[in-house]
């Protein structure tokens, strides 16, 4: 189903454009699945593409979307009105200058505690410089990630509030901590040291879960980039579910 594949995985109507960056990734599962992707991130603006389908996230004016291109259609809106329609949780309103605010209600006091690792150990791939580190929540390892600082996603993404979005998208309202590290101060702080150019996950039933970015590169990006195309049907939220 369209929605699961992304959700496990993010209106300017001027003709301006942005320099942003331009991500190649593939992501091998354990039981043997590839999945080959294409991320354009540009002033708090997220597209993921893969397979002829395409999802969007717009923090800053808090709309989504999600595009079938072989299918010419789309689903999307407000990202409160969406949310609720896919998952029934009764969220309060929030625009998308909420979601930027710096908070993460979906984590509480009582969150285990995460810890990161400098390894010193380093490695070059697709043309950019990395360093490791380690990611432990409760002393258990989570994620091993090279982060390479010349690739300044950060700088272009508020990598909680995307995080935030991805897990509502999931349906998960009182998310697993432990699981979920990535709103933590932790988590968000690390990655203003770079992107992750290589990512290692260790599920907690025991598999693998295996990131690389292929490419990356400076992109300029124009406002219809993160939409849908005008000539696309927009679904209902009961037609988009059956797809």
């Amino acid at each position: 189903m369209f929605l699961v594949r992304f959700s496990a995985m993010l209106f300017l109507t001027c003709a301006a454009s942005y320099a942003g960056w331009a991500i190649e990734e593939t992501t091998k599962y354990a039981g043997g699945d590839i999945f080959v992707s294409r991320a354009s991130i540009d002033s708090n603006r997220y597209k993921t593409q893969s397979n002829g389908e395409a999802l969007i996230i717009n923090l800053k004016n808090g709309t989504i979307y999600f595009v079938h291109d072989k299918k010419k259609s789309y689903y999307g809106g407000s990202l409160t009105t969406v949310i609720n329609a896919l998952n029934g949780a009764k969220m309060s309103e929030m625009s998308g200058e909420d979601i930027l605010a710096d908070t993460h209600p979906l984590i509480d006091e009582n969150e285990p505690a995460v810890t990161v690792i400098k390894t010193g150990e380093k490695l070059n791939q697709a043309g950019f410089n990395a360093e490791k580190y380690q990611v432990l929540s409760s002393g258990e390892l989570r994620k091993e990630l090279f982060l390479a600082q010349k690739i300044t996603v950060n700088s272009e993404i508020d990598s909680r509030a995307l995080a935030e979005v991805m897990l509502h998208l999931s349906g998960i309202n009182n998310p697993n901590p432990q699981k979920f590290i990535e709103l933590s101060d932790e988590y968000v702080n690390l990655l203003k040291n770079g992107y992750p150019i290589r990512t290692l996950e260790y599920d907690p039933s025991g598999d693998l879960i295996l990131t690389e970015v292929t490419a990356a590169t400076k992109q300029t990006f124009t406002n219809e980039d993160f939409l849908p195309p005008k000539e696309y049907k927009k679904l209902t939220t009961a037609e988009f579910l059956e797809q």
